[in-house]
């Protein structure tokens, strides 16, 4: 039997069975956000970097002064950073210490991000839902295992 808690926008949802089945139909989220989330964003972490960068658009961030804030690894903040340059929603100018901005690549993604920061505010949960009930993606998984990665000069 199912255990129900209500979220914030009163609507409930399962704790229990198969999350990725209704979760949350009714929490208030327009489709192009659901669209932004179910084909662009990978994590809650990534979700966070991309607001913090979102919110800081008038400069520049080091993957190591966004680990900093959101405290997290270095090493785990720059591939979520190269991921979302990618996806065309920061920049990336190079050099030694690669540092990245806010820059979405259309008006659209723009204003996609712009309501999916709003969502996040206001649903926070309804958001985390999502992003949590998102399907494997069976082929980015397996290319994901033959990336080739840059050895640590400290082992």
């Amino acid at each position: 039997m199912p255990i129900y808690r209500a979220c914030r926008d009163r609507r409930w949802f399962s704790l229990r069975g198969n999350g990725r089945k209704g979760v949350l139909a009714d929490s208030g989220i327009s489709d192009r956000v659901r669209t932004l989330i179910a084909d662009q964003i990978d994590s809650v972490v990534q979700l966070e970097i991309l607001l913090l960068l979102r919110e800081g658009a008038d400069r520049e961030f080091a993957a190591r002064e966004v680990a900093d804030v959101l405290r997290i690894g270095p090493a785990w903040a720059e591939p979520h950073l190269i991921g979302l340059c990618v996806r065309g929603m920061l920049v990336c100018s190079s050099g030694p210490e690669p540092r990245y901005r806010y820059q979405p690549s259309s008006p659209e993604l723009k204003a996609a991000i712009d309501e999916l920061a709003q969502c996040y505010a206001e649903r926070r949960v309804s958001v985390t839902a999502l992003i949590f009930s998102r399907p494997p993606n069976p082929l980015r998984d397996f290319s994901d295992a033959f990336r080739l990665r840059k050895e640590r000069p400290n082992g």
